[in-house]
């Protein structure tokens, strides 16, 4: 089983996403785009885990979570990875304190199965894979149109453990279990 942990996105947010950059799909053939149901922010990538260590998995999964409370993530501004000479995603951001210790937490849970391939955690959507760079000017010029974004605030409540499942018509993330945060009372409505 190929697995990760991430954080589901509000239909609102994944609207706003996919009104903003799917008209910009005609002017880059050579991006993969994300389909509207995979959108997720990733919290920790697992890789190929035995089904048999699931259950166990799910107790460290437990773990990582603790304490964590609910909180709001912004969503907004764009970039690339690994960087701009190279890259392979983009990504739409995200911030908020708990997206950085959620990831803190998982990193130190689970480091003996996965390392990290870069130490500076960003926080992200990822919209679209490169297949190859067609124009590095015009992806910059993209890349410069959507830092300002700001799709606005959702509320982070859980984390869910999905498994990758690769099919003939493309990726499909299927939902093993949903994790909840735990509440916290002076949230306000946005």
């Amino acid at each position: 089983m190929r697995l990760f942990v991430g954080i589901p996105i509000s239909n609102e947010i994944k609207e706003k996403i996919y009104e903003i950059l799917e008209p910009k799909k005609k002017r880059f053939p050579n991006l993969n785009f994300s389909p509207y149901e995979n959108i997720h922010i990733t919290v920790k990538f697992l890789g190929e885990i035995n089904p048999q260590r699931l259950s166990n998995l799910e107790k460290r999964v437990e773990k990582a979570v603790g304490n964590a409370k609910s909180f709001k993530a912004s969503v907004g501004g764009a970039g690339l990875f690994p960087d701009s000479k190279n890259p392979r995603v983009l990504w739409v951001g995200a911030k908020g304190k708990g997206l950085i210790d959620l990831a803190h937490s998982f990193r130190t849970e689970f480091d003996n199965i996965k390392k990290e391939d870069y130490k500076k955690i960003v926080p992200h959507i990822t919209f679209a894979r490169i297949k190859y760079l067609l124009n590095p000017d015009k992806l910059a010029e993209l890349i410069s149109e959507l830092s300002s974004l700001d799709l606005g605030r959702m509320l982070v409540d859980s984390v869910v453990l999905y498994e990758s499942v690769i099919s003939e018509n493309g990726t499909i993330y299927r939902k093993i279990r949903s994790f909840p945060l735990k509440s916290k009372k002076c949230l306000k409505a946005f």
